[in-house]
């Protein structure tokens, strides 16, 4: 079986390498970043992915924008965790009101991270 495609999208690179690096340790070595959200999109629409993390805050199109874009425009069920400084309740009601899966507020523990990507990868 292949190895399911992650997407990290994320303006901020210590983050995303970081969370790349930390996957990759744990055997998720087929992950792709976007640094912004118009590249995510991108990459999204021509990508298959099995799960996509996301900031809210990102330069173009924001975290929020790309799950509303993912769950209407493209019809796709894909999980997405959001890993956001941005824990306004409001915020993160938003989040969860687009069908987030997931929500960790930074800074994110890598090990929740971690386990948290595993129950989402495994329940398919």
């Amino acid at each position: 079986m292949n190895e399911p495609r992650i997407l990290i999208c994320e303006d901020n690179e210590a983050v995303s390498t970081l969370t790349k690096f930390k996957l990759a340790r744990v055997g998720y070595t087929a992950c792709d970043i976007a640094a912004d959200g118009r590249i995510a999109k991108e990459m999204i629409s021509k990508t298959p992915y099995g799960l996509i993390i996301t900031d809210i805050q990102m330069p173009f199109v924001s975290g929020l924008e790309l799950i509303k874009y993912i769950r209407n425009d493209l019809g796709q069920r894909t999980p997405v965790i959001i890993l956001s400084s941005n824990t306004d309740k409001n915020t993160v009601l938003k989040g969860f009101d687009r069908e987030i899966t997931e929500f960790l507020a930074k800074p994110v523990i890598p090990r929740e991270l971690v386990r948290m990507v595993k129950k989402l990868l495994e329940r398919k």
